[in-house]
């Protein structure tokens, strides 16, 4: 019996022991996987923190960007304003010339006494200009320089500035003889 009991107590102990070592292995088995979970959650984590970070960089650079935009979109609009208003003015401008331009020709201009004298005075050289072309026109070519030279020098201009003079002058006195 005694043999029995010693057995029994040898067989509790290995029992007990075999049951904590069972023990034992679970809870380093548990710590274990505990320490690897723990390991990829901080992993993870770090992870996150530093996407977290590229994004806010991101937003950054994207918010400085839509920033500058809106700037040149409000100085191109300020531009564009400005045009417009000024297209405006330039019509409100003409606008008033013509108002003032027809109250003008309706009133009638003032006739000025040096106007009358200058258009007399091209009337004048008008006539001595056809007489002088008449004259060309019938005589020889000997004969009408010197005719020429004898009408021009009376008044004092020569040959070539009296056609230039008649021929950019001729036309706007005609305009301005018939107006009047």
């Amino acid at each position: 019996m005694e043999e029995n009991r010693e057995n029994q107590e040898i067989q509790k102990e290995s029992g007990w022991e075999s049951g904590l070592s069972g023990i034992n292995r679970w809870l380093v088995i548990g710590a274990v996987a505990l320490l690897i979970a723990a390991g990829v959650a901080f992993g993870y984590g770090y992870r996150q923190q530093l996407t977290v970070g590229h994004l806010t960089a991101q937003q950054s650079v994207a918010t400085a960007t839509i920033d500058q935009l809106q700037n040149q979109l409000n100085n191109v609009n300020a531009k564009l304003n400005d045009m417009a208003a000024a297209q405006q003015a330039a019509a409100q401008e003409a606008e008033q010339k013509k108002a003032r331009a027809a109250a003008a020709a309706k009133q009638g201009a003032p006739v000025d006494k040096r106007y009358k004298q200058l258009q007399a005075q091209l009337e004048d050289q008008e006539k001595q200009l056809k007489d002088t072309q008449d004259l060309w026109r019938k005589t020889g070519q000997s004969s009408r320089r010197a005719s020429v030279r004898r009408r021009t020098s009376s008044t004092g201009l020569s040959l070539k500035r009296m056609t230039t003079w008649w021929c950019c002058n001729g036309a706007a006195s005609a305009t301005i003889s018939n107006s009047t």
